[in-house]
Formats: C-alpha cells, sequence, structure tokens
C-alpha cells in the first residue's frame, strides 16, 4: 500500500473500482494513444512534405483523443498529490544483517523542498515500491519493530530514475537512529548527479559539462587545441564531453526532458547555470526506452523550482593573474599572460498567490580577459626576415625574384622569440568572453491532481579568439596575420534560448499523463580578424576581395612553417537554429507493472550562412615557395544561395517496469524513431549520382525534396534489462538495447549549383592565369551542370541510415560499511556510422604528371576534380571495464572514485582518411580517434570537524570548514603521422593527407617536448604506393589535474550563511600537452607544439556567495 499525505490533512482512500470496467476503460486509452503514437511517429514526417494543416489536424485530433480517452477511464479521485513531468521510482527490499526479509517495515520519503509525505509498508518478502514520485531531493525513514531506525538525510531522485535501495536494518531500538547514505542505500540505471556533485565540485568557470566529464565511462573528448570540442562562441572554454568512447555529436542533450541540442554543430544549444541546476543524469548504455537519438550520452539537466519559504543566493567568483603562475611557454620568455575574471549573480525562489504558485530564478554575468594558451610556430629566422629570399642560414636556396603577393605575406611573419631556437615564435595573445545567463521557472497547481509549469533559460555571450600573431602595419594597411587555421580568431556573438512549458494531470493514483511543448532557438554570427580591410586587394591579387567574398586576409597554409591568413575560411558566418517540439508521455501502476507509453515530434529549421573558403585557400610546400608564388594546392568555395534547411524527427515507445519475483525486476522497452533527410525551402539543395555521374537538384526532372536521400524508416530499438537481488546486498544488474543516432553528415550541404568552386589544383594544373599567388582568382559563377568543373561538396549516400548501436552491459554492485561498489562491463557495436570521404573521385595510387586524368570520373566530367562525400557504411566497437565506488558523508566524508579501462576501434575516425575509398574499411580500420585507454577521476567533499560543540567566538573561528579535491588521470588520445605532401597521389593539391612507412617502434623510452616520439621510425614511402602505417597508432600525452577548494561558511543568521571559498585549478602546476606535431617533414616533426584546449596554468580563485 502507498499513500502520500500532506499532513496534518487526513486523505480519504479512493473506493474500489469495478475491474472489468476499468480494464475496458485502460483499452480505450491504449486505443488513443496508438493514434498518438502513429500519428506523431509514423504519419507527421509523411504528412509534412505535402500537407502541413494535415499534419496540425492530425496532432490536435491525435492528442484530444488521448486526453479525452484517458478522462473517460478515469474517476474523479480525492487524491491530494502533486504531480510533475520529471518523476522517479524507488524499490527496494528490507533485510535484516543475517539476510531475512523483514515485513510489515515503514518506508518513508519526505520531499526537502515541499514537506510531503510519501510512505509505504513492505510486503510479506520484505519489498516495497514507491512509484511516480516527483523528482527531487528527499529524506527516507525506514522503521520496523525490533530494529533501529535507518535515516537518510538527503537522497536525490532524478528525473527518470528507476533507483533501487537495498536496506540492511540493525536490530535494536526504534528510538535509536543510524544515519544511512544514499550512495550506500541506492543504486540507479545511470548516473546521477545532485547536491554536493553539483554545487561544492570545483571546477572552472561553473560549467555543468565539467560535473558530466567526472563521472564514469566520460572524459572531455578530442582535447587537442586544434579540436577542442569548443564550439567557438560558446560561453565555457570546454563544452564537449565524451560517453562510452562516442564523440559529443553523438550525445543528447536535454533541460527538463525536452531536447537542447542544435542541429549545425550537434552541440548543446544552452549551458544553464549551474545555480540554476538541481541535477544531473547520464545515461551511457542501453537506455530506457523513453530516451533515444543517442549512441553516445543522454544528459538531461533539471532545473530548480521555488519551495514553499524563500530561498536565494547572492555570490561572485574573481580572479586575476595576481595569484596565477604563468603557463608553460615552450622556452619562451614571455610575460605572464593577462588574467581578469569576474562570475557574479544570484538566485531567488519561494511561493506565490498563497503557495500555489512556485517560483524560482537565476541570473549569472561572466566577464573574462585572458591570455590565450602558449602555441610554438614556425616563423622565418632573424637572418631571412633582414635578407628576404635568402635561406642559405638554413642550408636552403637564394632567391632573386619574388612574387609581390608572396612577399607580402612574407613579412607578416614575426622575428622568432624562443631563446635557443631561431625560427620559433610562442605568443598568448589575449581573447575577451562577456556572457550573460539566466533560468526562470514557475510551477503552478492548478488542483489537487493537475501541474503546470513553463521554464525559460538563456545565454548571450561575445567572444573575441585573437590570432597568433601581431599585428603588422603593411602597404598601408593594419593587418591581423593570424597564424591558426583552426582556432577560428575573430569575433563572434551567440545567442541561445531553451523555454518549455508541461501540464501533467494525475487521473486516479497510478495513472498520470504528461503533455509538453518547447522551443529552442540558437544563433551565432562570426567575424573574421580583418572584416573592414580588403588585405588581398591591397596585396595587388585580383578575384579575391570581392562584393561576393568580402574583406580579410585570405589564408596561406605554409606546410613547412605556420599558416598566414584564416579569413574567409568558414568566416564571416551566420548560423541559426529553431527547434519546436511537443510530446507527451502516459505512465500508470498496476500491481507489479509501472508502465508508460509516449511520443514526440520535433520540427527543425536551420539556416548555415558562410563559404567554406570563400577568399580561397593556397597551400605552399615552404617559405622558398611563398616567396615565389607558388603552390601545391588551391581551392575555393563560394555559396551562391542562402539555404533555409528543415528536418522532422518523430518518436515513440512502450515500457514497462515488472517486479518479476520479490528479487528480480525486468525493465521491458521498445522505441520507434524517424528522422527525415533534410529538405530546402526552395529547393535550393542538391546532390551526386555516382551512377550516372551528374548532379541531381531538388525539385527538378523528378528528384525528390531532399535531392535524393532516403528516408530510413526501419529504426525499431527493443529496450530490456534486468535488476537481480543475489542476496548479501549483492545486486546482478545488466541490460540491452539497439539505440539509433542522428546520421552525422556533417550538415554541409553546399554544393553545385548552389555554390561556386575553383580547383582543387596546383601551380602545375591551375588553368592559364592562375598558376601563381599574386594572379589571384576568377570571379565566382554559377556552375554549368552540363559541364562539371572544380570539387563538389556535402554529396552524400542516398542510402543515408541512422547510426545503429547494439549497447549492452552486466555487472555487479555491492553495499557494504556505508560504501557501495559497482564493477561493470559496458559494451556498444555500432554500424553505419557516417564516414567522411575528402574526395570520392580519387584517382588510385600513381606517379602521373596529371593524375586528374585518372579520377573515376573523368571520362564524364574532365574538369571536375575532388568530391565530397558522406556515406553511412563505417562501424566501431567499444568494450569497457568500468568500476565505482562511492562513500557518502561518513565522519563528514564524502568521496567518489572511477576507474575505466576501455578500447575502441572504427573504420571512419583515423587521419588519412578516404585515401583509397574503394578499401577504405580495410586500410582505415584502427584505434577511434577518441580512444583514452584508461581513466581515473576522484573527487572527496571533507566538513572538517573542527568547532561543532563550540560556542560563541570559537564556534566562529573553528567551525564550518570544508575541503574538497577533484583530480583526474587519464591515457593520452591518438594520433597517426602523415606524409606533408601527397606521396601517393590519391588527393591531389591536398596535404598531410596519406599515411607514411612505419620502419619501427614509434616509442622512445624518454619522451619529451623536443622528441616525443621516434621520428626516425617513420619514412615516405615509394611514390605512388600507399604506406603501411596504420591509422591511430600512436598515443599522446595523458591528462592529469588535481583541483582543491577550502570553505568557510559562517551562520548569519537562522538558514542564512555566508561562505567564502578559495580554489586552486591545477594544484600541481602540470602542463597538459596536445598531440605531438606529427607531419613528416615539417620543421616540428615530434614536437609538442600545444596545450589542449583545456589547459589551465596553476590558478586562485576566490568567491563570496550568501546563501539564504
Amino acid at each position: 500500500m502507498t499513500r502520500e499525505e500532506t499532513f496534518p490533512m487526513n486523505v480519504s482512500r479512493p473506493k474500489p473500482r469495478n475491474i472489468p470496467s476499468s480494464l475496458a476503460s485502460i483499452g480505450k486509452v491504449f486505443e488513443a494513444s496508438l493514434t498518438l503514437f502513429c500519428c506523431s511517429g509514423f504519419v507527421a514526417p509523411l504528412l509534412a512534405h505535402w500537407c502541413e494543416q494535415c499534419l496540425t489536424t492530425c496532432l490536435i485530433s491525435a492528442l484530444l483523443a488521448w486526453a479525452s480517452q484517458l478522462v473517460a477511464a478515469a474517476e474523479q479521485p480525492s487524491h491530494p498529490s502533486v504531480t510533475q513531468l520529471q518523476r522517479a521510482s524507488l524499490e527496494g527490499r528490507i533485510t535484516s544483517r543475517s539476510g531475512q526479509s523483514i515485513a510489515g517495515a515503514t518506508v518513508s520519503l519526505r520531499n526537502l523542498k515541499t514537506h510531503r509525505d510519501t510512505q509505504t509498508r513492505s510486503t510479506a518478502d520484505g519489498v516495497f515500491r514507491l512509484p511516480e514520485m516527483p523528482a527531487g531531493e528527499y529524506l527516507l525513514r525506514v522503521a520496523a519493530t525490533g530494529y533501529k531506525t535507518l535515516v537518510v538525510a538527503q537522497l536525490p531522485l532524478i528525473a527518470g530514475d528507476l533507483a533501487h535501495a537495498n536496506t540492511v536494518l540493525d536490530p535494536g531500538d526504534p528510538a535509536e537512529v543510524v544515519n544511512g547514505d544514499s550512495a550506500s542505500v541506492t543504486s540507479r540505471l545511470g548516473t546521477a548527479l545532485a547536491g554536493k556533485s553539483v554545487s561544492d565540485l570545483p571546477e572552472n568557470q561553473r560549467n555543468f559539462v565539467n560535473l558530466v566529464q567526472v563521472s564514469a565511462g566520460a572524459n572531455e573528448g578530442s582535447t587537442n587545441a586544434s579540436a577542442s570540442g569548443s564550439r567557438p562562441g560558446a560561453q565555457h572554454e570546454s563544452s564537449a564531453v565524451s560517453i562510452g568512447g562516442e564523440p559529443e555529436t553523438n550525445n543528447f542533450s536535454q533541460i527538463d526532458g525536452m531536447d537542447n541540442n542544435e542541429r549545425i554543430n550537434s552541440k548543446i544549444a544552452v549551458h544553464p547555470s549551474v545555480e540554476g541546476v538541481e541535477n544531473v543524469q547520464i545515461f551511457a548504455n542501453a537506455y530506457p526506452a523513453a530516451m533515444g537519438v543517442a549512441t553516445g550520452g543522454f544528459i538531461n539537466v533539471v532545473t530548480k523550482s521555488g519551495a514553499d519559504a524563500y530561498h536565494g543566493s547572492v555570490y561572485e567568483y574573481f580572479r586575476n593573474d595576481l595569484l596565477d603562475v604563468s603557463p608553460y611557454q615552450f622556452g619562451a620568455r614571455n610575460p605572464k599572460p593577462e588574467l581578469r575574471q569576474n562570475q557574479f549573480g544570484g538566485s531567488l525562489g519561494g511561493p506565490l498567490f498563497r503557495r500555489s504558485t512556485r517560483f524560482f530564478a537565476d541570473y549569472e554575468g561572466f566577464r573574462l580577459i585572458q591570455g590565450r594558451s602558449p602555441v610554438e610556430l614556425t616563423v622565418p629566422t632573424a637572418y631571412e626576415h633582414e635578407h628576404p629570399g635568402d635561406f642559405s642560414d638554413v642550408g636552403g636556396p637564394v632567391l632573386h625574384q619574388f612574387d609581390p603577393a608572396g612577399l607580402a605575406y612574407f613579412r607578416l611573419y614575426p622575428l622568432p622569440n624562443v631563446s635557443g631556437s631561431s625560427n620559433q615564435f610562442v605568443s598568448a595573445p589575449r581573447g575577451s568572453n562577456f556572457s550573460e545567463t539566466g533560468d526562470g521557472r514557475l510551477d503552478q497547481t492548478l488542483s489537487a491532481n493537475d501541474h503546470l509549469f513553463g521554464r525559460f533559460s538563456a545565454n548571450v555571450s561575445d567572444v573575441y579568439i585573437p590570432g597568433q600573431f601581431p599585428a603588422v602595419e603593411e602597404a598601408g594597411m593594419r593587418i591581423e596575420p593570424g597564424g591558426s587555421l583552426t582556432s577560428f580568431a575573430g569575433a563572434m556573438h551567440d545567442t541561445a534560448v531553451n523555454t518549455m512549458a508541461d501540464w501533467a494531470h494525475e487521473f486516479r493514483p497510478g495513472i498520470a499523463l504528461d503533455l509538453r511543448a518547447g522551443y529552442v532557438y540558437w544563433h551565432e554570427s562570426d567575424t573574421s580578424l580583418n572584416p573592414h580591410v580588403a588585405v588581398n586587394r591591397g596585396f595587388g591579387q585580383p578575384g579575391v576581395n570581392l562584393a561576393s567574398t568580402g574583406n580579410g586576409l585570405a589564408p596561406v597554409d605554409v606546410l613547412a612553417a605556420s599558416p598566414l591568413g584564416g579569413d574567409g575560411y568558414w568566416r564571416p558566418l551566420n548560423q541559426g537554429d529553431h527547434v519546436l517540439q511537443v510530446g507527451g508521455a502516459m505512465r500508470w501502476d498496476r500491481r507489479n507493472h509501472s508502465m508508460a507509453v509516449g511520443s514526440a515530434l520535433v520540427h527543425r529549421q536551420w539556416f548555415d550562412i558562410g563559404s567554406a573558403d570563400g577568399l580561397g585557400m593556397w597551400k605552399v610546400a615552404d617559405l622558398p615557395a611563398l616567396l615565389e608564388g607558388s603552390f601545391v594546392g588551391l581551392d575555393r568555395e563560394v555559396d551562391l544561395v542562402e539555404p533555409r534547411l528543415r528536418t522532422w524527427d518523430a518518436s515513440a515507445y512502450v515500457q514497462d517496469s515488472w517486479k518479476l519475483t520479490p528479487s528480480l525486476t525486468l525493465d521491458l522497452g521498445m522505441r520507434y524513431d524517424l528522422l527525415t533527410p533534410p529538405t530546402e525551402a526552395k529547393n535550393h539543395l542538391a546532390n551526386f549520382d555516382f551512377a550516372t555521374g551528374r548532379v541531381v537538384v531538388a525539385g527538378r526532372d523528378g528528384v525528390s525534396a531532399s535531392a535524393g536521400v532516403q528516408t530510413d524508416y526501419t529504426n525499431v530499438g527493443p529496450r530490456f534489462g534486468f535488476t537481480w537481488e543475489l542476496g548479501h546486498a549483492i545486486l546482478l544488474r545488466g541490460g540491452y538495447g539497439l539505440t539509433f543516432g542522428r546520421p552525422l553528415d556533417g550538415f554541409v550541404y553546399k554544393t553545385q549549383p548552389f555554390a561556386a568552386t575553383f580547383g582543387v589544383c596546383t601551380s602545375n594544373t591551375c588553368p592559364e592565369g592562375y598558376t601563381t599567388l599574386a594572379a589571384g582568382l576568377p570571379e565566382p559563377a554559377t556552375p554549368d551542370l552540363q559541364h562539371l568543373s572544380g570539387d563538389l561538396w556535402g554529396t552524400r549516400s542516398f542510402h543515408e541510415r541512422m547510426v545503429q548501436a547494439h549497447q549492452f552491459n552486466v555487472g555487479l554492485e555491492k553495499s557494504f560499511a556505508g560504501n557501495m561498489a559497482r564493477l561493470f562491463y559496458v559494451a556498444s557495436l555500432a554500424r553505419h556510422r557516417a564516414r567522411f570521404f575528402p574526395d570520392f573521385n580519387a584517382p588510385p595510387p600513381n606517379t602521373s604528371s596529371d593524375p586528374d586524368s585518372l579520377r573515376p570520373y573523368h571520362s564524364i566530367d574532365p574538369a571536375l576534380t575532388a568530391i565530397d562525400y558522406v556515406d553511412a557504411e563505417g562501424s566501431s566497437s567499444y568494450h569497457a571495464m568500468q568500476a565505482t565506488l562511492a562513500h557518502e558523508r561518513r565522519h563528514g566524508v564524502t568521496a567518489h572514485v572511477n576507474y575505466t579501462w576501455a578500447h575502441g576501434l572504427d573504420d571512419a575516425s583515423g587521419q588519412g582518411f578516404g585515401t583509397v575509398p574503394a578499401i577504405s574499411s580495410k586500410i582505415d580500420y584502427g584505434n577511434s580517434a577518441l580512444d583514452v585507454r584508461q581513466r581515473a577521476v576522484a573527487t572527496l567533499f571533507y566538513d572538517v570537524p573542527l568547532g561543532r560543540n563550540a560556542t560563541g567566538r570559537r564556534r566562529l573561528a573553528l567551525g564550518g570548514w570544508q575541503t574538497n579535491v577533484a583530480a583526474v588521470w587519464s591515457t593520452g588520445l591518438p594520433y597517426t603521422v602523415l606524409n606533408a605532401a601527397d606521396v601517393s597521389n590519391t588527393n591531389p593539391g591536398a596535404s598531410a593527407a596519406d599515411r607514411p612507412n612505419q620502419l619501427g617502434a614509434a616509442r622512445t623510452r624518454h619522451p619529451d617536448v623536443d622528441r616525443y616520439f621516434n621520428v626516425e621510425a617513420f619514412a615516405a614511402q615509394v611514390p605512388g604506393t600507399l604506406g603501411n602505417e596504420r591509422s591511430n597508432q600512436l598515443y599522446g600525452p595523458p591528462t592529469r589535474h588535481i583541483d582543491a577548494s577550502l570553505f568557510k561558511n559562517f551562520e548569519v543568521a537562522k538558514e542564512r550563511t555566508l561562505q567564502f571559498r578559495a580554489e586552486v585549478f591545477n594544484v600541481t602546476n602540470t602542463a597538459s600537452f596536445a598531440s605531438p606535431d606529427a607531419v613528416l617533414g615539417t620543421a616540428n616533426f615530434g614536437h609538442l607544439t600545444q596545450l589542449t584546449a583545456g589547459y589551465s596554468p596553476r590558478e586562485v580563485q576566490f568567491a563570496m556567495r550568501l546563501q539564504f
């Protein structure tokens, strides 16, 4: 028996129902539910293609039918409960120390925010069940005659949680209380972060993603500075998290159960402030059927709601460079980079209108001016600066004739500044980040059985990423030379909004309906370093700075030195995403079953306006070639339209948690996902038909609106899990799920005739008149589809499939002496992964002086060069052992330790991928790009016991101290050695495109900054052949850091606390290096030249918080 009571109100139980009548009503509910299931899950995307009004009518009719049948099915109850969308369940078994089941024990939960109590009694087998509990923090009390009472003071129940309690009582007087802890009492399907794990963990810039990164099986993803996972314009330094060996783009993020993903980059749209986060739930493998469209992690952030009394906070976190140490500078003697950071805000929540309405709101401002992490770059020597064209100091040639544009570029390089090196430059230029974050939430109790809540969350940020090289006065212009193509230097403005409304109705105890709607808006506009200066026009290069392409300095990638320019490389950029979503779920409990059926429909509209290489991109072998104006690669892509793309996502599921026996619970489910391929509002969408060698255009000649890409209707995924109590506080858990992820095709749908391209070609193969740097480029023109030329971007397989992952896990959980230990095997086998081919029209390995003539489509389109192509034929595997030990609040200590030992393999993520497309699955199979073999994380929270019994000034001085520590150690990410030039000649005009021969062991006994691996182990293969090196066989440096904090709490008044915080990040001041320079033949080959994106030297932060 279960009841929920609001004391001191007396509650009368509902009268017994006629079972056959109730079953008939529930049958009608199923019929209406299936109507909604089919309409939103199957019919909606089809209707959307030809009749959006029909779609709206279908959805409204289905929702009304569903709701009316549920109303008819449920008699009017007199049950005074508050129903919420975000619900959880707690079940378990109560035993004595000897393992005997305890019948008739009273199990009660008190919501610490609303002070409402729910209680039940254990059965003859000691089993209890508390289903459909509003998510939140509770006080758990278990009492039985002849046994001491067990109390857990702070037990978080996370939205969607299926928590299980192994509750063991000691014999004794029930008046004697034993304090338990949440870690040892409950176990979950997934990882729950709440309480101290959210509020007290020392983490830089108060980013909730950092909390996820320390959970079992998770890590920071790609930590290389050149692929940081930190989307330009994002508020935080690190917004990436890899879960289960998957890239962050394969995760699915939610806020309060609603979609929080932007489509273009497949990243988190809105980062709510930690101040407004109640808890975070992470599902990493074999999720329940209610969760989908992810093969990585499923992350749900639950926001705070108001309580029955007013509570709030005011705070400021601040730091500067006075107490920081200098970062690692690769031998340079530069001043300590500037740092000024302030993070401030507050929150307030409480009741409104006689407590029927509760509100919560928070605001956070972020102000940062900071020198970026030092990077070592290659520049001309001082002698070469003084004597342009004379490279005799390094054994090079002496030039007497210069390309005027090449000379102008050469003069943009700074002088070297690293002692002991003649051609190295280290910089840490100053950038800025000014951001605002806010959340607002209203919870309204409409009646005893109806609850409504709405939430609004928003981020606004302005970020400036500086170039690596200092500004130069050249040709009468002030020029920012850049220095890195992948830092996306320039100014960025980012706006993101996530808002939702939810209505929940309880028809009677055990039957509830949730209906919800939401909207996500994300927009980013970026400008380059030189938005107001037509630099290339000033250099005399025609056809570069045009009205259609904009101002700036076109990128020149010098393979034997550091690049120059960067404007026009995805800059300027204007991206936006609109996401409309509706959904519903019905949940009901009947005897030993807790069942649910639900469906959701999401409509995405986005635009991505910005040419990939609007100003062109030249690739130059070395500095002498730069001065001569000769190049080994040139290409350009200019958008001719502004595409407005759209898709439909639909899903439906059924699931059941079935208590089969007192010791065995089964979790059964089935899910269907349907994602339509993108269409464009004006049919500005094209693709390449490899069967005919022709471009096909949406809406022309019978081609579909998706440009021939077919919808995948086969995404039916079963889910199964079990929990088996073995006795002696041991649980055996396992699960299997077939999950489907969004087909990640890069979302770049820019191809002819809606984009103009030139190249790829070299000084030897480009058309006459464009064979030198000074010659510039031809003006973009509308392509002729009957005579294709240049390269094709964004072509996709007609048979695009959703990523399919078979996920499974099995493991043991053991409670002992106030601890919880877990040991699990976790695995995932994925098919239909996206493979990104840089050139599907690649010639076979050859030594021809005219390799373009060997391209497969040369006979049909002689002027057609590279075809950028994505298919869904990749595969991967991931196997891991995950061990976790949790110890909560005993003698003031809370600790969590997790260790992951894993191995990931795939044929789709290696560098040098796709040199020979036909045999790619064989030659490109190797370690995954995110193959982190080992990772250990430990967090410790300690309430210092000093002064607990003291009074007066002694208590003021000695009491209220707390210290916290977070430590992370992780092995490095894999990388691949590449040839600087295209030795196999399979990707003409490209650089760092193929792999060389590996002659011996690459590891060295004493790796250091100047020689991280054995460079003699690699040599270019015979021209016209493939190298024997395998993909991703080498591993970069490990990542490790320790963060610590010290709190002092002052009790200002009752329920008012002033807290002082001192936090130290990277206590040991350990440098975290990115993978080494692995391009064979370059000046820094084998050197460590970059620090990871999340690296910081030892930094000290202070904070003041007033909590009331």
